[in-house]
Formats: C-alpha cells, structure tokens, sequence
C-alpha cells in the first residue's frame, strides 16, 4: 500500500471489438503473459479507464515478467479487460487459469473478478472479491460451464468495478483459457449388477450420500462434490475417478495430477454430480495419462491404455474387454457374456478382498441398513448374502496398485506427495535434500491464514508442534528420525540438522546461541519477492523461504513480514525451537516457543 493524493482527471475510453476463430482440435483456446509487451494484447480490448491499464516489468502476481497491471484512479466506474470472442460450439466447460495480486490501499477496495457474455449480452460473474487488504499472490483456476459456454461468441473478461481510488494496483499474469480433459467413462460394478444392467437400490431407498464419500483414509480426497438431491432415479453410487501420469524414464512409476467425485449409473456410466455430463478435469498438455477408478467397496481399477496426449475427448469402456484394465483377472470377472465387471467385496478399500473385509468391516455391520461398506451387493442391507455370494467367492483377489508412494526420487525434481496430489521443489544444500516449498497436508491443528486455502497454495500450512510430531516423541539427534507428518521417505528436522544447513550456508553461524546471529544467512534463503518493504532475499542456497507468517495465540500474525520453521527438538516441557526469517534483517533467528503456536514446517529426505 502506497501514500497519495487525491487527483482528479478524466479517462477516456476506448475499446476495440474483434471476433477470434478459434481451432478447437486442441486444449489452449488463450493463452496470455504479456510477453509482447502491448496493451491490450492482440485480440484483446479495453472497456473504460484504457489508460490504467499497462504491461510492468514486475512479478508481483507471481509468474515472470512482464505482466499486466491496473492502477488506481479517483473515480467510480467498472473496468474491462476483454478477451477475444471464442467459438465454443460443442464445448460443454472451460477452464481459466490465471495469476493474480491485489495490492490494496485503504479500506474496502473495489471489487476485482472474471466474468462471461456471449452475444454481446449481459456479463455474468464467475469468481469475484470483495478485498479489505493485500491479495495474493495467488494462482486462480476457474472451471466454467455456465451459459454463455457452449456458444459461437463466449467472451470473458477481469475487471475491476467500484471505487477505483480505494486499490494501489491489481497485477494479472500467465491468462490460460482452455477445454479441460473431458471422458466419457463405462464400468460395471459386481455387487448391483443384474442381467445387463446394475439397480439401484442405495439410490431408491434414499441411502445415498448428497456429498462424495471419499473424504476418509484411504482416499482422503478433499474435492467439495456435493448436491441438494440425487439428479436422477438411475444413479447407482458415487465414484472416485482419478488420473495418473506416467514417469517415461522409470517403469511402472505414476504420479497423481487430478481428481474428481462423479456418480456411475444403471447402464455403467460415470457422470459429474449433474448426472448428464462426463467428467472432466483441469489437465493440460500431460503426455500420458491412465485412469483409476475407485469405488466405494469394489476393487479400484486402473486403465492399461493411456489416453492419447493432444485431444480433450476420450471415451473409456472398461466392460467390453479385459485386456482395457491392467492385471484384469486380480480385479474383474465375466459377469455376462462378453461383460466385465469389477469385483465386490474390499470393505476397507485396501485393495485386496481378504479377512479383515469379513472380520473387521462386515462384522461390524452385520444386520444394519444404510449406506455401509459391507453391503456387497449394494441393496442397502448388510446380510449373509454379502459374505457368501460376494466376498467368499472373491476372496484372494486385489486390485494392481501402481507403484506411486515409491517413486525413484532425485533430489532437484519435485516431489508429489501422493496422500493429496501436492507437488514440492527439493534442492540439494551441501549434503541435505530439503523440501523448498512448505508443507501443505491438511491434518490435525493446522491452519492456511486467514483460513483461506488461497494461502495455503503460497505458503503452505501452519501447524502445531504436536500435529507436526504426530505423536513421536522430541529429538535432536541427526537425523532426527522423526518423519511426523511428513511424507513417506521424508523427515522433520532436528535442531541439530538445521545447524548442518546453516552452516552450510553461512560459515560464521553460531548453532547453540539463541536470538539471531551470523552475517547473511536470511538474505541467502529468503526468496527474491513477496518480503514486505524491500526485504526480499537473494535465495542464493535454493532454500526459498517465504514469509508465511504465524498463528499466534489468539489470531494470525506477520504474512510477508516473518518465516518461522519449526524442528522436532523441545527446550522445556510445553516448548520446542524453531528458527525464524525477518523481512528487515539479513540474519536468521533460533527462538523457542509454545508448541501451542502454528508455524511453517520443511521437510528433509531421509
């Protein structure tokens, strides 16, 4: 936020209309950085205030320079960038992805946001905020299937609409416009599945969750998939369908890049949670891509065909051969002639159908109504019949898991953690590999600030001390041995190895002294933007660190003004060490304090 006067002078106008064919035989429809450095980029027009808006050689919104700004003016009015008129006949959702920063300056500013038209008509509004303060920087992705998609003309726009005075500027890079993967899906499950078709029974007796069910270990998918009523008396369950990327210089090695909740119906199939269309899922130019399929209490199934890279349209049939699932006769059988199903009976969704899915989950149910993993054949009631037509005939058999919790690593190339789908950067500093992005893994008493998930996209979590020990006991031995809530193969540090990588870093640090010390060890790990009042770093060691800011004890305190990382070593009982970056200081800090407190964690490769 900047100090000004109040100046008044009048814009004018100008805009410039100009129709853009589109080929749709790929996924980009736009794609925007600014690069050519005019304003407003081709194809593209202005409605209003044309003169606030500029290219800036800055990174403010967080991709690379150049990128476009809007600044402040002493008016009221509404604003447009338009981009060009796009043909989207046959085109059911599109998807815009863009970066972002809003640089506020007192009180409530204007709204900024995107909207739709098509014809020329009336916009229509599909992600807007309201800010009282800094935004960003943050990457926005938009999945868009209103009206106006689908249509010869569809048009959209960021705009800013308000009192224009009340912002400094509001940065926008790296504008992506394209058609998501969309496929069509066909899958019979065992358990429902009569004659040449499944019933729907869960659905008929009212059973069936209105919000996907795959929230819970072993999934732990956090997709908000939710509807006020099942769309339609055909509906059968819900499924998980998730996409996996092939890694070409490993065999057999996958990493996750999307996942979405559908409902599968009486004729096997796999629809969004409007019951009509396809899945889709905001995934571009990856070269090969397999889906597995999870149902509730059936054996996942995995595809052995990748999707052809360079399309967005695909269908997949895993009934009419089992030469389409990989390892089919582990997970399927011939239910029909010429039909293939996947096999009932993996209660606890682990994958094999075997003891614990009788002893432990149908057990446990025997005799209950409802929507309940042990229901076999999905009639709604738990009964011997789960047990002796279903799991008794299945037991023994498991799905093909692809091998991706333990995927070959280097150190230098992301990371995927596999329990959510977050991608990390490593880097090698002196004889350590270290995360060089924060952890974001939703779990036990942690926060994103301000308790916005936008935050936790840029700086990942806060946590607790206890959260982030996951009920390990304190160490400072090296290594710490202590992999809390980090990711399989991974750690958090100790004291003692926070002081290898200080070390490492600046020669004149001094490991036991608390309070901060050294000479440049925060200008060599501090990033090179987002640090408050020009204190950003050079990031010379490649630790990237970020001002994240802390949970205090009653709220949240210091975005881009302090990082504070916790380690698994305890001072006195109730107290641990942590070590903290300042936005105003080239030092680094080595502080205890309340494990009550939330703090950034790093995690370092075994």
């Amino acid at each position: 936020m900047t100090q000004r006067l109040e100046i008044s002078f009048v814009i004018g106008v100008f805009a410039i209309i100009i129709c853009w064919s589109q080929n749709l035989i790929g996924q980009t429809l736009i794609s925007e950085n600014f690069s050519s450095g005019q304003m407003p980029p081709s194809g593209w027009s202005i409605e209003n205030v044309f003169v606030q808006w500029t290219i800036n050689n800055t990174i403010a919104a967080g991709g690379t320079h150049p990128e476009a700004r809007f600044q402040w003016l002493q008016l009221v009015d509404t604003t447009r960038l338009m981009s060009p008129l796009i043909d989207l006949t046959g085109v059911n959702t599109v998807i815009f992805q863009f970066k972002h920063f809003y640089d506020d300056y007192d009180g409530e500013g204007p709204s900024v946001g995107v909207a739709t038209r098509s014809g020329n008509g009336f916009w229509n509004t599909v992600w807007e905020i309201i800010p009282d303060g800094n935004v960003g920087p943050d990457e926005i992705i938009l999945e868009i299937s209103n009206e106006d998609v689908g249509q010869a003309d569809f048009q959209l726009c960021c705009y800013v609409k308000g009192n224009l005075f009340n912002l400094d500027y509001w940065y926008l890079d790296d504008l992506l416009l394209y058609r998501p993967i969309e496929i069509d899906i066909r899958l019979f499950l065992e358990g429902p599945f009569q004659s040449d078709q499944m019933n729907n029974q869960l659905n008929a007796f009212g059973f069936l969750p209105l919000s996907q069910p795959f929230n819970t270990d072993p999934w732990n998918y956090d997709g908000m998939e939710e509807v006020s009523s099942i769309p339609g008396s055909g509906i059968i369950d819900w499924v998980l369908v998730e996409l996996l990327a092939k890694d070409s210089n490993v065999n057999n090695k996958f990493k996750s890049v999307a996942k979405r909740a559908g409902f599968i119906h009486f004729d096997g199939t796999v629809t969004k949670i409007d019951g009509e269309n396809p899945l889709s899922f905001p995934v571009i130019d990856e070269d090969s891509i397999y889906l597995w399929v999870h149902p509730h209490n059936h054996l996942s199934v995995m595809s052995s065909e990748s999707l052809l890279s360079g399309g967005s349209k695909y269908t997949y049939d895993f009934s009419i051969d089992t030469g389409l699932a990989i390892y089919p006769k582990r997970s399927m059988k011939e239910i029909s002639t010429g039909v293939w199903a996947v096999m009932s009976g993996d209660g606890n969704a682990d994958g094999k159908i075997d003891n614990s899915d009788k002893n432990q989950i149908w057990v446990s149910q025997q005799g209950n109504s409802g929507y309940l993993s042990a229901d076999y054949n999905m009639n709604g009631i738990v009964d011997e019949a789960d047990i002796q037509i279903y799991w008794k005939l299945n037991a023994g058999k498991g799905h093909w898991i692809p091998d991706t919790a333990t995927v070959l690593h280097i150190c230098g190339d992301p990371f995927i953690d596999f329990r959510n789908g977050n991608s990390y950067s490593t880097a090698l500093i002196g004889v350590q590999c270290w995360m060089t992005d924060n952890l974001n893994y939703n779990t036990g008493t942690s926060w994103c600030y301000y308790n916005n998930s936008a935050y936790c996209n840029i700086y990942g979590r806060l946590y607790n001390w206890s959260t982030i020990m996951n009920g390990e006991s304190g160490s400072n031995s090296v290594p710490s041995d202590v992999q809390g809530i980090c990711p399989a193969g991974w750690h958090i540090p100790s004291d003692g190895e926070w002081c290898i990588l200080l070390s490492c870093i600046d020669s004149t640090i001094v490991c036991d002294t608390a309070g901060y010390n050294g000479t440049d060890a925060g200008i060599k790990m501090k990033s090179t933007w987002g640090w408050s009042s020009g204190g950003n770093g050079t990031n010379e060691s490649g630790f990237c660190a970020l001002p994240g800011g802390s949970m205090g004890i009653y709220h949240f305190d210091d975005l881009y003004l302090f990082a504070n990382f916790w380690t698994t070593t305890e001072d006195y009982p109730g107290y641990a060490w942590f070590y903290k970056l300042n936005y105003g200081l080239p030092t680094i800090g080595r502080y205890f304090s309340s494990k009550n407190r939330g703090y950034s964690l790093r995690c370092l490769k075994n």
